[in-house]
């Protein structure tokens, strides 16, 4: 990676380049949404257009999909993933690929080592929205509503579900990541929450890869 100074501050949703948020529901499968998101992000920036891509089409092709794996199925198997307006979603659970064009793509999966989050993981952000595994377990996460989000008793080792870093900040002296989940709108700050950064909250830092 080139080593470019990064911004203080940067929340790629003000550069146009992240969809809405979504909620994962039936589908359940939230690496299939976080795939999905952050390869919308990273086309948009490429092209300037973005494309709301089939989170359907990564959960119905790419049932396995996780961490280790990263983009190895989207690059590989579905070769690109189609909008969300052309994949045909029946019947459910099968791989429709084939039936529809791909939307966009990627060639690589990058991996930022783990628990390098102020250097590493702030140049990964400042260059695309990153997928990241953290623990979600906690009550007072699935029940956060606003705020820098900081809780001792999140695991930084037992991770369980996963967020795209869409930018990052500071206020009143504490610094965070602007994290999107699938939760939909209604939960968090729109969908989104604050993770205080520096310290590996929930282990946000130990896993962390996007596609390039």
């Amino acid at each position: 990676m080139e080593m470019t100074q990064p911004p203080p501050s940067l929340d790629w949703r003000e550069k146009g380049v992240v969809t809405p948020v979504k909620n994962q529901g039936m589908l359940g499968k939230v690496m299939a949404f976080a795939i999905t998101e952050s390869l919308e992000s990273l086309h948009a920036i490429q092209t300037g257009k973005l494309i709301e891509l089939s989170a359907r089409e990564v959960s119905d092709c790419c049932p396995d999909v996780e961490f280790a794996a990263g983009y190895d199925c989207v690059i590989n198997r579905t070769k690109g993933l189609c909008s969300a307006a052309d994949y045909p979603a029946q019947p459910a659970g099968q791989c429709n690929a084939r039936l529809c064009s791909a939307a966009a793509t990627c060639q690589n999966t990058v991996h930022v080592l783990p628990n390098h989050e102020s250097v590493d993981m702030v140049h990964a952000v400042s260059t695309t929205p990153v997928v990241v595994i953290v623990d979600a377990s906690l009550t007072s996460f699935m029940t956060y509503t606003s705020g820098i989000y900081d809780d001792p008793d999140c695991s930084s080792t037992q991770q369980d579900h996963a967020l795209v870093v869409v930018g990052y900040g500071s206020f009143q002296g504490k610094d965070y990541w602007i994290c999107r989940n699938s939760w939909g709108t209604a939960w968090g700050e729109s969908g989104y929450i604050r993770i205080a950064r520096g310290k590996n909250m929930c282990g946000i830092a130990e896993r962390v890869f996007y596609p390039a």
